[in-house]
């Protein structure tokens, strides 16, 4: 009897000693509860973290893109000012045909007709305008004037000093295939935050850029044009599209870039 008795309080402390087979102690379950808690909270915080990113991320674009339409809303404005009388010139607003605007995606234009009063020269100014440098990119008379039927003959590097600056310009003289055929002298440069230049690489690595620290306003970029018809030799009609440029270099480089 007695060994009996003994042997059901060794099988008592045996059974006491052994892990449970279906179920796990307060403890054990409590910092499950825990890990499973904390990996949820982690997961919670890393979202809102994310949303909120997101949103500060969508706020700075709509405030930058809020930005650039209000530059662009002011380009044909600043164009506009562009003085039509500056001795000796004279000039009128002169219309451009829709194969000519139809591809361009710059932000605004200008185009106007000027004549010497004087020597009874005529030069004709297009300045185009764009915040977003990729639109300018392959518009320059190299590739559009051949586009539209006119033989490039020679294009040479030059530059003039012009309102306490060095302007750099790139003259192209272009011809028609006629039998008697027209000839044109074509100046151009460009005008980057307030800088001439003549190299589209300057403006090609910001292609995707908008903001421009310098102004705290947005990337503008001009191209300027003078188109003098050549009567007599190129070499008169480079001469007076550097004499024009002369006269228009504060309204085309100075006042003009400051106020866009």
């Amino acid at each position: 009897m007695a060994q009996s008795s003994n042997a059901m309080e060794a099988n008592q402390r045996l059974v006491c000693s052994e892990p449970a087979e279906h179920g796990d102690s307060p403890r054990l379950l409590s910092t499950r509860h825990f890990a499973a808690w904390r990996r949820t909270f982690c997961f919670s915080l890393a979202a809102a973290a994310l949303l909120w990113l997101g949103g500060l991320g969508h706020r700075m674009v709509i405030r930058r893109a809020d930005r650039l339409m209000s530059q662009k809303a002011g380009f044909p404005f600043a164009l506009s000012r562009l003085a039509l009388d500056v001795e000796p010139w004279q000039g009128r607003d002169v219309p451009l045909p829709s194969f000519v605007t139809n591809p361009m995606k710059t932000d605004a234009y200008l185009c106007r007709r000027y004549e010497n009063v004087l020597t009874r020269e005529a030069a004709t100014l297009f300045v185009t305008v764009t915040s977003q440098p990729r639109t300018m990119l392959g518009h320059r008379p190299e590739i559009c004037y051949p586009a539209v039927g006119w033989i490039r003959e020679q294009t040479v590097t030059a530059s003039l000093a012009a309102g306490g600056k060095v302007i750099p310009y790139l003259l192209h003289c272009f011809s028609t295939p006629d039998v008697v055929p027209r000839r044109l002298a074509v100046l151009a440069f460009y005008v980057v935050n307030g800088e001439t230049t003549i190299d589209e690489g300057v403006f090609r690595s910001v292609r995707w850029r908008a903001p421009h620290a310098g102004r705290g306003g947005t990337c503008a970029i001009l191209q300027v044009q003078v188109v003098v018809p050549v009567r007599s030799t190129q070499e008169f009609a480079e001469r007076t599209a550097r004499d024009f440029v002369r006269v228009f270099a504060k309204e085309l480089v100075a006042d003009l870039a400051t106020s866009l």
